[in-house]
């Protein structure tokens, strides 16, 4: 207690604190407020965090394939949904879920590659209709709702189905 009441006592001395209302002589010079520095400086008002859209941040080029008939001829699988298709449609969904579905980017999108076709299917069918909420970003009934028929879908979930899990 006694450290308290000295060192308040030490801060009034300091402070050159007088029963006066005028300033303290030289106190107008050493003011931080008063330096042209500060005086025009705006208020600090915190901005709000700058958003990127998804499909921004994802690339839009995927790798060339290593042989000529394999550019010409679209990879397909035993339902004849597009892999390659599917893999293209799928790069919006990359900015969350990572590249090929292996290493999401965001704790809360789940890893895909490797999953059931069927499965990834029905869940992007859910989201799409309504049927199945996200209950954690809220996201997915969106990027989903913005996938553009039933085709699509079955090549994306065809892609990330064959996929080697990370």
């Amino acid at each position: 207690m006694k450290k308290i009441a000295l060192t308040i006592a030490c801060a009034f001395v300091l402070t050159g604190c007088t029963d006066s209302d005028e300033p303290t002589t030289g106190s107008a010079d050493i003011s931080p407020a008063n330096t042209p520095q500060v005086a025009d400086l705006a208020p600090a008002t915190p901005k709000p965090a700058e958003v990127t859209p998804i499909a921004k941040t994802v690339p839009t080029t995927v790798k060339a394939s290593t042989t000529p008939e394999a550019a010409t001829t679209p990879v397909t699988s035993a339902g004849g949904t597009d892999i390659a298709a599917g893999e293209k449609a799928f790069a919006a969904c990359a900015a969350c879920h990572g590249i090929a579905g292996k290493k999401p980017l965001n704790e809360l999108a789940p890893a895909l590659a490797g999953k059931d076709a069927a499965f990834i299917a029905e869940q992007l069918q859910d989201f799409r209709s309504g049927k199945r909420q996200d209950q954690k970003m809220f996201i997915m009934n969106t990027m989903a709702g913005a996938i553009p028929d039933k085709k699509t879908i079955d090549n994306i979930a065809a892609y990330l189905a064959t996929q080697t899990p990370k």
